[in-house]
């Protein structure tokens, strides 16, 4: 029922799927990256060499709009609230227009650095955008976590290339095509 809600006033406030910039961060350990499968003809054991690698953890904090991915940042260790504000305000509040136009609704997980005064203040105050935030554990209304499957499987394909370029190119391969199919299967066109 209050999935169903949710839903009923996003459609009230998003007239059209163009107004809706999806934000959220995720993380890569370079450790847990490394193929750990490999294949052999029956009766011989596989056997991997590889180079001992201590994980170091990378955040990547992306926006998803109708378009694809417009904008992102990689972070090395995780995003905290500071990082997470400085880049709505360097990054994000340039690329919005006051609701009702075009990229002016901020879709929001629930997560505690996203909840700050601050960033309410900044987005509906000063960027005068509406901001939404989605119901607890409803990660299937938010479409850049598909993105994030589709980026996740992109480096799982690069799994021996340690580089930020390489989490660079995976945001850039969210494009227009992908973003409407992730839209449509979040309910939003």
């Amino acid at each position: 029922m209050e999935r169903m809600l949710f839903m009923n006033e996003m459609a009230d406030i998003m007239t059209n799927p163009d107004q809706l910039m999806c934000i959220d961060e995720a993380h890569r350990n370079w450790r847990t990256s490394v193929q750990k499968k490999g294949h052999t003809p029956i009766g011989i054991c596989c056997v991997s060499h590889r180079h001992f690698m201590r994980g170091q953890r990378v955040s990547i904090l992306p926006v998803l709009t109708i378009d694809g991915i417009i904008v992102h940042d990689i972070i090395p260790g995780s995003v905290t609230s500071l990082h997470f504000s400085e880049f709505l305000w360097e990054c994000v509040i340039p690329l919005t227009n006051p609701y009702p136009g075009p990229r002016s609704i901020l879709l929001l997980d629930n997560c505690n650095i996203h909840c700050a005064e601050e960033i309410r203040a900044l987005v509906e105050d000063d960027a005068q955008c509406k901001l939404v935030f989605l119901l607890p554990y409803s990660p299937d209304y938010n479409p850049i976590e598909q993105a994030f499957s589709a980026i996740k499987a992109f480096l799982c394909c690069s799994w021996d290339d340690f580089s930020l370029s390489v989490i660079d190119r995976a945001c850039h391969s969210i494009m227009a095509s992908k973003a409407w199919g992730f839209f449509c299967s979040s309910g939003y066109i």
